[in-house]
């Protein structure tokens, strides 16, 4: 199916916006990748709590709150059986170069875009994963947060073609910290594993989903540094994110993972978070 985009910027239909706006001129932004199921989004609350936690953390002056937002996102996505829903904010386009004008207001725009569909074989079969020789660099103001500074996961998926589907990154110190558009979780010795992201790295909502869930079912989840020996000692892992739900990983690098229980079930999970009308 395909989607004619549509864009609304503070909550009116455009597909323009001043040059002088600061998330052009200097990545001087965040934004939420939603996906959209049967005109509704899955987890809406948790992109919200993260959009806004990324809002307060750079200190943006928003004239906007979730409802508003809401109302605007039900305007685009109603009756829309499948797509992505991308929002971002950033600081406004008012200050004299690096320096912002603490009165400038925070632009918003909302855009509809077709969904990227992903053969079926990625959930069921897994994926083939490539180590990139791009590496994230670390900074606790950021660490977290889903900022428009994206050119190191352009650097990284620029470092393979199509034998991959995914590629994973890791930071100054060698440890793997996730892939260029999901985070990574692997099962060793009967207990699930996920990199830390207290100096780099996407806390995405999926993975904080899947976290939940995993703990309420009693699983033993811990967030670590995970290098490149242990990555390579898992016996079974997963990549995730908010449009995807989990890809399975079938190879590192030509090292083979086993497609597991632990997978399989949250996989079976997911299913409740998408199907609801």
């Amino acid at each position: 199916m395909t989607t004619a985009e549509t864009h609304l910027v503070n909550g009116v239909v455009t597909d323009s916006i001043t040059v002088n706006d600061r998330g052009l001129r200097y990545g001087d932004g965040c934004f939420e990748t939603m996906a959209i199921h049967n005109g509704r989004i899955p987890m809406w609350q948790r992109h919200m709590t993260r959009l806004f936690d990324s809002c307060h953390r750079l200190a943006f002056h928003c004239q906007f709150n979730a409802d508003d937002l809401a109302r605007e996102a039900d305007s685009l996505i109603r009756n829309r059986e499948q797509g992505i829903l991308r929002l971002t904010v950033t600081r406004g386009s008012g200050g004299k170069g690096y320096a912002s004008d603490p009165s400038d207001t925070a632009n918003r725009i909302m855009s509809l875009l077709s969904a990227r569909l992903y053969t079926k074989d990625y959930s069921e079969k897994g994926i083939d994963v490539c180590l990139c020789k791009t590496r994230l660099s670390e900074n606790t103001a950021l660490a977290g947060m889903k900022h428009l500074n994206r050119l190191e996961q352009v650097l990284a998926r620029n470092e393979w073609t199509d034998e991959y589907a995914e590629g994973l990154l890791c930071d100054q110190r060698g440890n793997v910290i996730e892939g260029t558009i999901t985070n990574l979780f692997l099962v060793h010795n009967g207990e699930v594993i996920t990199p830390k992201l207290n100096r780099c790295g996407v806390a995405g909502v999926m993975r904080a989903e899947l976290l939940d869930r995993m703990h309420s079912r009693g699983l033993s989840v811990k967030e670590m540094d995970i290098g490149i020996d242990l990555l390579r000692a898992g016996q079974e892992g997963f990549l995730s994110n908010a449009v995807v739900g989990i890809w399975p990983i079938a190879t590192i690098d030509g090292k083979a993972f086993s497609i597991g229980a632990t997978t399989r079930m949250l996989q079976q999970e997911l299913e409740t978070i998408f199907s609801v009308n």
